[in-house]
């Protein structure tokens, strides 16, 4: 089970934070480490202003996510939505998206529907159109 090793590294971390001994011992992990946490670059801290666009622009695609669901059912929307997202949001190529949207469709079909047999919800667009 996950539980057993999570709790484990739950405590070591609690215990590194708590004594201060430890935090200087393994404290140096974070700067050698694979992430580099400690050469991490301050961002700047954006205004009031486009901070309230940015929640506004990620509230849209929720919706927009949500009204996929909806209207196309999950195995049409998920590649639709993951398409939509990278090409327009994230500015990527079109090898990556697509390869991105058939990725997501590809891993839900193969586990969900092949081999653990579930039934999704299929949108309402399907059956007003009786497919």
């Amino acid at each position: 089970s996950v539980v057993i090793p999570t709790l484990g590294l739950l405590a070591l971390q609690l215990l590194i934070d708590l004594v201060p001994r430890l935090a200087s011992r393994y404290g140096r992990w974070e700067e050698t480490g694979p992430f580099k946490v400690g050469q991490a670059q301050q961002e700047p801290i954006p205004d009031q202003a486009s901070q309230g666009r940015a929640e506004l622009n990620v509230f849209f695609w929720i919706l927009l996510m949500l009204a996929f669901f909806y209207a196309l059912g999950f195995l049409t929307a998920v590649p639709l939505f993951t398409l939509l997202y990278l090409k327009l949001r994230s500015r990527e190529r079109w090898p990556l998206s697509l390869a991105m949207a058939a990725g997501a469709w590809g891993f839900l079909y193969g586990v969900f529907v092949l081999i653990l047999r579930t039934r999704f919800y299929e949108g309402l667009l399907w059956a007003w159109l009786g497919l």
